[in-house]
C-alpha cells in the first residue's frame, strides 16, 4: 500500500513539494495545538449546555412536557391498512454532548461546517429526560455561531497563512532569495522563448505584418471578438426562426473574419513563425472547428470549436492589469498544482486501499450503501473524494463503526462478517479531514498565494538603469537579444567576440550606456511636407499616420514612456514624421545616436548582426 509513496522520489517537483510540506508541519502543529485547546473549551461548554438533553422518544406519544417516563410500552403503527405493535424506546441520536469524547467529536464535526442539523436539534432541547420542543431553546444557536467564527473559519484561514509561512521558511525566502528566485524565473523564461524563428522578410509580408500589428487592426479584431461573444451570450432555447437566422448570419460573418485573419497571419509571418505563437494556434484550432461545423464533417468537434470562441475574449481581458495578474498566477501555479494533485492522489490511493481492507464487507446502512461504500478500490476512491468535497462524512463514519448486535461478527463457514470497527473508522475519517483536506489542500492555497506574491513583486518592480532592485524581465530580454546577435543560434560565442559583446551589452552588465529613447520628445517642422519633391521610396523616414499621436501632439510635445507605448508605434526612426493639424512633427534630435546598418565593425573583428542596432559613433 505504501509502495506508491516511492513514486515521489522520481519527481523533482514533488520532492520539493514534500520538503515544503514537511516545512509546514511545525507551524501547523502550533495551529493544531491551538485548535485542540479551542475545541476542548467548546466541548466542555457543549457538555454543560446539552449533556443528556438530546434524547427523544422513538415513536409519538411522549410529546413535551412528557418525556422518558411516558416513552414506554408499545405503539400502534399503521402501514397500508395493517397495524403493527412497535416498542417505544428513549433514544440518543448519533451526535451528543454526553461525555468529553463524544462532545469533542461533535465539536470537530461542527468545525467541518456540518452543523445545521445539530444546531436545529440543540434549539429544540428542553431538559434532561424530557422530550424536545420546536425552538424551545433558540438562543443556543449563539453557541454554534460563535464556534463557527472562532473555531472553524479562523482555524481554516490561519492554517493557510501558516502554510505560506512554512513554505517560505523551508525555502529560505529572505528578500534576497525572493529576488534571486525571480531573476532565475526570468532567465528560464527567456531561454524557453529563444526559438530563432524569424518572420518572412519580403516586402509584401513586411507590409502586411505592419498592418496586422497596427492599432487599427487590433481594435477591429478586438471589436469582432467582443461583438461575437455578445451574440453568443444572447443565444437561448426555443428561439424564433428570425433569431436563429440572425445568429447564423453573424456566425458566418465572424467565421469569415476569423479564417481571413488566420490566413493573413500565415502569409505575413510564415508558417513556422505562425505556429510558434500559442494564440495563433488557438485561433487556428477554432477556425478548423468552425470549418468542420459548416461542412458538417465532425459536428461534435465543430461544436467544441464554436464554444471555445468565447475564450478569445480572454485576449481582451488580459489588457486589464488585475485579470492579467490572476491569469499569470494560474499559469505559474499549474506545474505545482499538478504536483499537489499527484501528492493528493498518492495519499488517496493509500487511504482507499486501507478502507477496502477494513470495510469492504461492512453491511449497508443509511449512508453506507450503493452510492458510497468500500466494496472495491474505485468505490473507495469515490468515497474519499466525496468526503473531501463536503459529503456527510460523519454519517459514513457512524455506519463504518457498526458493531454487534446490529451486525454479524462472523458468518457461518467464513472468516469474516459484516461489522465495522469504531476506533479505526474514527482515525480513518479524521485522517482524511485533517491531512488531506486541512493540510494538503491548504498547501495548494499556500502555493497559489506564494506565486501571487512573487508575481505582484514582479509587476510592481521598479526598473532602474543600474539594476538597483534587480533586472526586470524587459531588461533580461534586452540582454538576451544582444547575446543572440553574436551566438548564431548556438547559445555560445567565441572568446574573440567578448569585447564586442560587452560593448553592445547595456550597463551595468556591459559597457553600452542606455541611449535616449526616440519618441519622447517631438519638434515641429512647419506646414510643408518634409519630402514634398521626393518619391516615397526616397524618403528618409515614414509618414506614421497615427491619429492618436497626432491628437496628442496638438496638446504637448513631450511624453512619458507609458504614454508613448500607448500609441502602438514600433521601430521608430529619426526621420519619421506625423502631421498634427496643419503642422508636421518629427522626433527631436538624439545627439550622437545614429541608426546602424546591418554590419557593425568593432575594433577587434567584424561582427554580423541579425537586425539593425544602435551604435555609438565613438565605439565603432
Amino acid at each position: 500500500m505504501l509502495n506508491s509513496v516511492q513514486l515521489i522520489k522520481r519527481n523533482e517537483g514533488m520532492r520539493i513539494l514534500i520538503n515544503a510540506f514537511i516545512g509546514t508541519l511545525q507551524p501547523i502543529g502550533y495551529v493544531l495545538l491551538y485548535t485542540a485547546v479551542t475545541f476542548s473549551v467548546f466541548a466542555v461548554l457543549g457538555m454543560s449546555f446539552f449533556g443528556g438533553r438530546f434524547y427523544a422518544c422513538s415513536t409519538p406519544g411522549a410529546e413535551y412536557p412528557g418525556g422518558k417516563a411516558l416513552c414506554s410500552g408499545s405503539h400502534v403503527l399503521e402501514v397500508g391498512g395493517t397495524a403493527y405493535m412497535v416498542p417505544r424506546s428513549w433514544l440518543n441520536p448519533d451526535y451528543d454532548f454526553d461525555d468529553f469524547s463524544s462532545s469533542f467529536k461533535m465539536v470537530y464535526r461542527l468545525g467541518t461546517i456540518k452543523y445545521v442539523s445539530v444546531m436545529y436539534a440543540a434549539m429544540d432541547v428542553t431538559a434532561v429526560d424530557q422530550s424536545p420542543l420546536t425552538d424551545f431553546s433558540r438562543w443556543y444557536a449563539i453557541y454554534f455561531v460563535a464556534f463557527i467564527i472562532l473555531g472553524a473559519m479562523f482555524v481554516s484561514n490561519i492554517v493557510a497563512g501558516f502554510t505560506v509561512d512554512g513554505i517560505n521558511a523551508n525555502q529560505g525566502r529572505t528578500s534576497a532569495d525572493l529576488r534571486y528566485s525571480q531573476q532565475m524565473k526570468y532567465m528560464h523564461a527567456v531561454s524557453r522563448g529563444k526559438h530563432n524563428i524569424k518572420p518572412l522578410a519580403n516586402p509584401a509580408s513586411t507590409t502586411l505584418r505592419r498592418y496586422l500589428d497596427s492599432s487599427y487592426f487590433q481594435a477591429f479584431s478586438a471589436a469582432c471578438i467582443a461583438i461575437n461573444a455578445i451574440f453568443m451570450l444572447t443565444d437561448h432555447a426555443d428561439a424564433s426562426a428570425e433569431f436563429r437566422a440572425m445568429m447564423e448570419i453573424q456566425n458566418a460573418i465572424f467565421f469569415v473574419e476569423l479564417v481571413a485573419e488566420v490566413l493573413l497571419r500565415v502569409l505575413a509571418e510564415g508558417p513556422r513563425h505562425f505556429l510558434d505563437n500559442k494564440w495563433n494556434l488557438f485561433d487556428a484550432f477554432i477556425a478548423l472547428g468552425l470549418i468542420f461545423t459548416f461542412v458538417g464533417a465532425i459536428g461534435s468537434f465543430g461544436q467544441v470549436g464554436k464554444g471555445l470562441r468565447l475564450i478569445r475574449i480572454l485576449k481582451l481581458m488580459l489588457i486589464i492589469r488585475p485579470i492579467r495578474i490572476v491569469f499569470d498566477t494560474i499559469l505559474v501555479t499549474l506545474p505545482q498544482l499538478i504536483n499537489v494533485c499527484g501528492l493528493l492522489f498518492l495519499v488517496m490511493y493509500s487511504t482507499a486501499a486501507l478502507g477496502v481492507a477494513l470495510y469492504s464487507e461492512t453491511r449497508f446502512q443509511d449512508k453506507l450503501g450503493p452510492a458510497a461504500n468500500f466494496r472495491d478500490f474505485a468505490q473507495a476512491m469515490r468515497v474519499i473524494y466525496q468526503v473531501l468535497v463536503g459529503e456527510e462524512w460523519m454519517d459514513l463514519m457512524a455506519d463504518c463503526s457498526i458493531e454487534p448486535p446490529l451486525c454479524t461478527p462472523q458468518f457461518d463457514g467464513y472468516t469474516f462478517g459484516d461489522c465495522g470497527s469504531g476506533i479505526p473508522a474514527q482515525f480513518l475519517f479524521m485522517f482524511i479531514k485533517v491531512v488531506m483536506h486541512l493540510m494538503i489542500l491548504n498547501l495548494l492555497v499556500g502555493v497559489i498565494l506564494d506565486n501571487l506574491n512573487a508575481i505582484m513583486n514582479a509587476v510592481d518592480h521598479e526598473e532602474t538603469d543600474e539594476w538597483t532592485n534587480g533586472a526586470s524581465f524587459h531588461q533580461f530580454k534586452e540582454c538576451a537579444a544582444v547575446f543572440n546577435r553574436f551566438d548564431a543560434g548556438t547559445g555560445k560565442i567565441s572568446l574573440t567576440c567578448i569585447r564586442s559583446l560587452m560593448r553592445e551589452m547595456p550597463q551595468p552588465l556591459g559597457f553600452r550606456a542606455k541611449p535616449p529613447a526616440l519618441g519622447l520628445k517631438w519638434m515641429p517642422m512647419g506646414n510643408t511636407h518634409p519630402h514634398l519633391d521626393l518619391e516615397p521610396t526616397e524618403w528618409d523616414g515614414r509618414d506614421l499616420d497615427n491619429w492618436l499621436l497626432a491628437e496628442a501632439l496638438s496638446r504637448k510635445t513631450e511624453f512619458t514612456a507609458e504614454e508613448w507605448n500607448a500609441f502602438g508605434i514600433s521601430h521608430l526612426q529619426s526621420g519619421d514624421f506625423v502631421k498634427s493639424g496643419d503642422t508636421y512633427f518629427t522626433p527631436a534630435d538624439q545627439g550622437e545616436l545614429i541608426y546602424g546598418a546591418q554590419v557593425c565593425v568593432s575594433l577587434d573583428r567584424l561582427c554580423a548582426c541579425s537586425s539593425p542596432v544602435y551604435c555609438m559613433k565613438s565605439g565603432f
